[in-house]
């Protein structure tokens, strides 16, 4: 009978090549998504709070001009920067994939995106959570 050699054991992997490389960027997308809603809960808040006390002491103010009333005087954007964002909100949701009229919830869907992007690094990919307007219309009234 012929003896065979012993085979010896293979070399630990390191753990770090056990990891699949697309771990790191999918649990910085999950933590980000968690970020993203929670930063659209806190301003769709916000601008709700904004928008009835705004409508109580203004009743006359209504569609842009009440949005760029409420991201001026809630979110301290100036004139030019609260068009700017009403401009995004419109081309971003009022234009595509079907045209239609602006809504409050447009706005601050784009003012949560704007935000979410301002806080990312400088290397991260800049894409935001698509459940961002899920949250946001939840806390928004479509009416408005």
């Amino acid at each position: 009978m012929r003896a065979f050699k012993s085979i010896p054991a293979p070399t630990p992997i390191p753990a770090a090549r056990m990891i699949p490389m697309a771990l790191p960027t999918t649990l910085r997308s999950l933590l980000g998504g968690k970020r993203e809603a929670r930063i659209a809960r806190q301003l769709s808040l916000q601008a709700v709070d904004a928008l009835r006390e705004l409508q109580a002491t203004a009743p006359d103010l209504s569609g842009e001009a009440l949005y760029e009333h409420i991201l001026a005087t809630r979110f301290g954007l100036d004139q030019t920067g609260a068009h700017a964002l009403i401009e995004g909100a419109r081309e971003n949701y009022a234009e595509w994939p079907v045209e239609r009229e602006l809504r409050f919830s447009d706005v601050v869907r784009q003012l949560v995106a704007d935000r979410c992007l301002d806080d990312q690094e400088p290397d991260e990919t800049h894409w935001i959570d698509g459940r961002i307007g899920r949250t946001v219309r939840s806390i928004i009234p479509e009416d408005v």
